[in-house]
């Protein structure tokens, strides 16, 4: 199984819930960031790791990010991801320059099923259309570029929306992600009930579905992510 060495560019979170209580949002230096990565790459095979990635605040809204993934991608992690709310990549110039810098996996998390309740969840207007036009431009930049970039959902569930779960699957079937990360922020464990729907949804429309609360029911782990601070 593949295994991404978490580094997080701040404090804050990524389309935090509103309703879970939103953490102060502060980005971390980029000598630090670029430290922490540069140490992992030196051993990352000995610690099992094969890529690299960056979490924990919004990524397009860190000073350091073109230089922070361009270092990266010079050194020895095989693959290179960011997880984002997925506002930024509505512009198909963050969303080239993002995949010329190196990044070949990006993590693009929704929190609710549909624009009314994702965008209320978040506190941000437009943003699950955002996430949409998004996903396009990575398929249509990485086309152009000639190179392969994965997009991962990432159904962000809480307390406040765990059971909104198969309709965040459903969505991002439907937007066309490669795949489909669950990630539980607080609230504890997913439903048996709502994970098996969730798969149900997921397994027709050939999207592979993984994560927190579902590898008991289909034993599929794509990728890991262990965070490893900043």
């Amino acid at each position: 199984m593949f295994r991404f060495a978490g580094i997080q560019l701040g404090s804050g979170g990524i389309a935090p819930c509103l309703n879970c209580g939103a953490a102060e949002k502060e980005p971390y230096s980029t000598a630090s960031v670029l430290a922490k990565s540069s140490h992992l790459s030196k051993d990352c095979s000995l610690q099992g790791f094969q890529g690299v990635m960056f979490d924990g605040f919004e990524p397009f809204e860190h000073r350091g990010l073109v230089e922070i993934i361009t270092e990266s991608a010079n050194s020895s992690f095989e693959r290179i991801g960011i997880q984002t709310d997925g506002g930024a990549l509505s512009s198909s110039d963050n969303t080239r320059g993002s995949i010329a810098a190196g990044v070949r996996v990006f993590e693009v998390v929704l929190t609710g099923g549909d624009a009314r309740s994702h965008d209320e969840r978040t506190g941000i207007h437009g943003l699950f259309d955002a996430v949409v036009l998004g996903v396009e431009n990575i398929t249509a930049v990485s086309l152009q570029l000639g190179v392969s970039a994965t997009v991962v959902g990432i159904a962000a569930v809480c307390s406040h929306n765990i059971t909104e779960l198969p309709l965040i699957v459903g969505a991002f079937c439907r937007i066309g992600v490669d795949a489909i990360r669950v990630e539980i922020r607080s609230g504890g464990q997913v439903p048996q009930a709502l994970a098996k729907q969730a798969y149900e949804i997921a397994t027709p429309a050939g999207v592979a579905l993984f994560g927190d609360g579902m590898t008991r029911l289909n034993g599929v782990r794509l990728y890991s992510v262990v965070e490893v601070g900043a």
